[in-house]
């Protein structure tokens, strides 16, 4: 991909996606979609996606859409990572992210749990958006460049 280029692509199960943007309005873009676990293939994963805080936070969730949520934590969480490591050049893992937040609309916020460098600190959060098509969910998020706003994504 050309220096002047940021994008992310993803696939799944004969499905493939790509976005990019240009480098001055993006410094990191992830793209991740994932067919929506059912239930019991997706509660066994519970503890090694989500942090215990997440699973108190979203036991609501736990209990009546356990594969839709675990697999939008996946989601989320492997999107961060496509958005993130470009910038850091540091592998982080499911335990070192979390979700604060989703909603219906398509709208989520994630927070960092480790330091990954100097500018991505433990704490940081981040928005990212989420659609779901009939058995897939689709996530992105946007790092805008330095100075630019992330609106409109």
């Amino acid at each position: 991909m050309a220096d002047w280029l940021r994008g992310s692509i993803t696939h799944t199960r004969g499905w493939a996606a790509a976005v990019i943007g240009q480098q001055q309005d993006y410094a990191g873009v992830g793209l991740d979609a994932e067919v929506i676990m059912p239930d019991e293939r997706a509660l066994p994963l519970c503890r090694q996606i989500l942090t215990p805080s997440e699973q108190e936070r979203f036991s609501a969730e736990l209990t009546s859409q356990a594969g839709f949520f675990i697999t939008l934590a996946f989601c989320l969480k492997e999107t961060l990572f496509k958005a993130l490591y470009p910038l850091v050049q540091q592998r982080f893992y499911f335990e070192h992210a979390e979700v604060l937040s989703w909603h219906p609309d398509g709208s989520a916020r994630l927070r960092l749990l480790k330091t990954l460098s100097q500018e991505w600190t433990s704490h940081t959060e981040l928005d990212a958006w989420f659609i779901r098509e009939e058995h897939r969910l689709v996530s992105l998020i946007v790092v805008p460049a330095y100075g630019h706003s992330a609106s409109g994504a």
